[in-house]
């Protein structure tokens, strides 16, 4: 596994720039194309979650059809946006993946639970209101530093339910007021919905959210949350998918 190092000064400049410029572009993506690491076969485990169930498999990549045979008319490079460029990159077997939609709408949670959803240990967030979103859900941790104590506790519950071989990958951070990665929010289900589905689940609110597909961005981005479920400022947004995509190459 190859891994590259990244001072402190480049890390702090990159932040500052999705601040300061909606016009931002990840250094990495201005890397020299022989830079950038190639994976083979002995890698594929780097790129799976451990702590999702075994039941899930990983997703397949399939190679893109020849552009050449296409009759849609050809696009302008300032007509090319980040979606399309999603939607081209991340052409995989998994239906409902491929059809997943990001608006960038975004949920602050607390630490430590945005981070274990983020790590895919949490799987249902519960609220006291509804919400009708469904796809792409960003996550973004509050500024409140949490308490060590509360950390141990909740890495405790989770281990207490762990009925897998594998053992946890809990962070070794909790990381605040920053960009996280995303989810999927597939469902948002009443109480008694949720104990019919879920007898033994995780949450007691009136509502809970049924997360799955949990992608974590290799580099926080710096971010001021709001209430509820909202949308995330332009700039923030096209960063937080360029971070991504590059993650799932």
């Amino acid at each position: 596994m190859i891994v590259c190092q990244v001072s402190p000064i480049a890390t702090y400049d990159e932040a500052r720039a999705v601040h300061d410029n909606d016009q931002y572009e990840l250094e990495g993506d201005r890397v020299q194309q022989q830079l950038v690491p190639t994976w083979d076969d002995d890698d594929d485990n780097d790129l799976i979650n451990h702590n999702l169930p075994e039941s899930m498999s990983a997703p397949q990549w399939v190679e893109q059809q020849d552009k050449s045979q296409s009759t849609t008319p050809l696009k302008t490079l300032s007509q090319v946006t980040i979606e399309d460029t999603d939607r081209e990159r991340l052409r995989i077997q998994d239906k409902e993946l491929m059809q997943m939609t990001d608006d960038g709408m975004c949920l602050t949670m607390h630490q430590p639970w945005a981070s274990l959803l983020i790590r895919g240990i949490k799987m249902h967030e519960g609220r006291s209101w509804y919400t009708s979103h469904r796809g792409r859900l960003w996550i973004h941790s509050a500024a409140k530093e949490p308490e060590q104590e509360t950390i141990l506790s909740m890495e405790q519950f989770y281990k207490s339910r762990n009925d897998s071989d594998h053992k946890i990958d809990f962070p070794t951070e909790y990381p605040t007021s920053a960009l996280l990665g995303c989810v999927e929010l597939v469902d948002c289900l009443d109480r008694n919905s949720y104990l019919e589905q879920f007898p033994d689940g995780e949450s007691d609110c009136d509502f809970v959210f049924i997360c799955e597909n949990p992608q974590e961005l290799f580099f926080k981005l710096p971010m001021r949350g709001q209430n509820k479920i909202y949308k995330m400022e332009k700039h923030a947004h096209q960063a937080a998918k360029k971070i991504l995509l590059r993650r799932l190459q």
